[in-house]
């Protein structure tokens, strides 16, 4: 079998709508559905995604940023969902950017775990966690790239983005990581 390149491509739309063997949601710590990206995976997938969520947070409790723990997919078009626990900005003095980076590893991680091919990622702690959107844009792509260069089963990941702000921001970062041998960067959103 031929060995493929490595793909990391950015789109802007739903992520419930986009098949992949895994969905990641940007998690709240109980991992319990919230409002925005997450409230709509939950919405999507069904009561029986939350169900397993309650039963972990009633088992392991509240988790740490940087986890990443999988569930069934439910109703979504994809074999698993990864919870990833972003973590909250605080000014950037709390270890956030190195948090962030092993959110990230911790879901390449999981995929690699699962046998997993191509997993659908949202931004994570850009929206009610603060994180600020450009430092997260460039964390998420650098990291990235050195996960799917290490990584034997994950080899494509698509950069769902539900807003023109956040895709222009990962196009940005894509564009400074370009020169990559191993990894192709590609941009599949409208141009604005």
């Amino acid at each position: 079998m031929a060995n493929h390149k490595k793909t990391i491509a950015v789109i802007q739309g739903d992520i419930t709508q986009i098949a992949a063997d895994a969905i990641v949601n940007s998690a709240h710590e109980s991992l319990l559905p919230g409002a925005g990206v997450s409230g709509a995976i939950h919405a999507r997938a069904g009561s029986v995604v939350e169900q397993e969520c309650r039963a972990l947070y009633e088992q392991h409790g509240k988790q740490k940023a940087g986890a990443a723990l999988p569930t069934q997919a439910g109703a979504l078009d994809a074999r698993y969902i990864i919870h990833a626990v972003g973590p909250r900005w605080q000014g950037g003095h709390a270890n956030e950017e190195e948090l962030l980076a092993q959110t990230y590893k911790n879901i390449i991680a999981t995929a690699e775990q699962l046998h997993l091919r191509t997993v659908s990622i949202p931004a994570i702690s850009v929206g009610i966690f603060a994180f600020p959107l450009e430092r997260a844009a460039e964390i998420t792509i650098h990291t990235l790239v050195q996960a799917l260069q290490a990584s034997k089963q994950a080899h494509n990941v698509l950069l769902v983005c539900f807003s023109p702000e956040i895709t222009q921001a990962y196009e940005h970062a894509l564009e400074q990581a370009q020169g990559n041998e191993t990894i192709d960067l590609v941009s599949l959103a409208p141009s604005f």
